[in-house]
C-alpha cells in the first residue's frame, strides 16, 4: 500500500484544479439565472426586480438576452470570454469556491488513503510470516522479498545472477510473477485504464489510489484472517462521501477478481506451490486447500458490497 504523499501531482494538476473552480462558477451562476429568469417569467419579478436579481448573481451589465444565450449556450465563446474578462466579485467568489470543493474533496480521499494504512498497521497486516517450511522454495521466497523491499535496486537482472549465482530464468520468473500480483504495481495501471477520461486527472488519481488501497485492505484482512466485518468497514471508511462511492466499490470489486485470477495464473505457471507465492509477497503460508477457502470468502464478500 502507498501512503498519499508518495505521489505528487503534475503542475498542469494546478491548472485543472482551477478550471474546475471556473466551470463550478459557470455551473452555479446559469443555475442562478435559470431560475430568476423562469421567475420573470411567471409574472412574479417585475422587471427591475429581475435586474437586481441578475446584478446580483453577477451578470451586472447583461441584458436579459445576453443572459439568455449564456444560459443557453448560445454564443457561447464570446460570453465565456466576457465573464471570465468582466471578473465580477461573484464570479470571482464561485470560482474560489470551487477550488475549495475540490481541494477538500481529494484532501479528503488523501486522508481516507493514510487511514487505510494506519488500519492496516493496526491489524498487524503487514506481519512478515517466518519463511516456512524451510525447504528449496526458502532461497526463491527471501529473493522475492528482498526484490519487493528494494534491496536489490540497484541490480540489474545480470547482475543479481552474479550476486545469488541463480538462473537468470528463475530470476527473471520471480520479478515477473511478483510484479504481475503486487496491487501496488499492476494495481495501479488496472484501475488508470477503467478511469480513463472519466474525470479530472486529479480525482481519477484519488480514486484510484484509493480503490487500490481498499482491495488490498480486504485481501490483507480475509489472508490473515483478521476478526472484522470486512464490508462493514469498507462502508465505514466511504461514509463520508458519496459522489465517488459507487465508482470505488465497482473498482475494488474489479481489483480484487483480476487479483484472483493473477494469482492462479502464478500459481499454475511458476511451479512455486501457493505456500510459496504467498510468502514471496510477505503474507501468511497458507496452504492450497486453506488458501482456496480464503478466495471463496473473498468472493463471498464482493457480492455483499
Amino acid at each position: 500500500m502507498k501512503r498519499s504523499g508518495s505521489f505528487q501531482y503534475p503542475f498542469s494538476a494546478r491548472l485543472e484544479i482551477e478550471g474546475y473552480g471556473m466551470g463550478y462558477a459557470q455551473g452555479v451562476m446559469k443555475a442562478n439565472a435559470t431560475v430568476i429568469l423562469q421567475i420573470k417569467e411567471e409574472g412574479e419579478l417585475t422587471t427591475d426586480d429581475c435586474r437586481k436579481a441578475l446584478n446580483i448573481v453577477g451578470f451586472e451589465g447583461w441584458s436579459c438576452e445576453d443572459v439568455k444565450d449564456f444560459i443557453t449556450g448560445k454564443n457561447e465563446k464570446e460570453l465565456d470570454k466576457r465573464i471570465k474578462e468582466e471578473k465580477s466579485d461573484r464570479w470571482i467568489g464561485l470560482c474560489k469556491e470551487g477550488v475549495e470543493y475540490i481541494e477538500a474533496k481529494l484532501k479528503g480521499y488523501e486522508d481516507l488513503q493514510d487511514k487505510i494504512i494506519h488500519m492496516a498497521n493496526e491489524m498487524n497486516l503487514f506481519e512478515k510470516s517466518v519463511i516456512y517450511p524451510e525447504t528449496a522454495y526458502g532461497s526463491a521466497i527471501a529473493i522475492a522479498r528482498g526484490i519487493r523491499n528494494r534491496v536489490y535496486s540497484r541490480y540489474t537482472t545480470k547482475g543479481l545472477v552474479e550476486l545469488l549465482g541463480m538462473d537468470e530464468t528463475d530470476i527473471t520468473n520471480i520479478i515477473k510473477s511478483i510484479q504481475s500480483i503486487d496491487f501496488d504495481i499492476y494495481g495501479q495501471a488496472f484501475s488508470e485504464d477503467k478511469l480513463r477520461d472519466k474525470y479530472l486527472y486529479v480525482t481519477s488519481v484519488r480514486i484510484k489510489e484509493v480503490s487500490v488501497c481498499i482491495a488490498e485492505l480486504i485481501y490483507r484482512i480475509v489472508i490473515y484472517n483478521a476478526d472484522i466485518d470486512v464490508v462493514k468497514c469498507v462502508s465505514d471508511l466511504l461514509a463520508f462521501d458519496d459522489d465517488y462511492k459507487g465508482e470505488i466499490l465497482e473498482l475494488v470489486n474489479e481489483l480484487l477478481r483480476e487479483h484472483i485470477r493473477r494469482m492462479n495464473k502464478v500459481i499454475k505457471t511458476t511451479g512455486y506451490p501457493v505456500e510459496a507465492i504467498l510468502q514471496m509477497m510477505d503474507y501468511p503460508a497458507l496452504n492450497q486447500e486453506e488458501y482456496k477457502k480464503r478466495i471463496a470468502s473473498i468472493t463471498e464478500i464482493l457480492e455483499r458490497l
